[in-house]
């Protein structure tokens, strides 16, 4: 019995850990790709400033 509940307390806990490095690994997509596009309208305006300059 005592077994079985420690087998179910290590599951429970495998999967909290599971779901966190999950959310982690989302977080950090996100992240990268917020970055992208922040760069690439960083690009936008900079094309647009250089043609005003013309």
């Amino acid at each position: 019995m005592i077994r079985a509940v420690f087998l179910a307390g290590l599951l429970l806990v495998a999967l909290v850990a599971v779901i966190l490095l999950y959310r982690l690994a989302m977080n950090r997509i996100e992240a990268e790709k917020e970055l992208k596009e922040r760069e690439m309208e960083h690009e936008e305006r900079k094309e647009l400033f250089d043609d005003e300059d013309l």
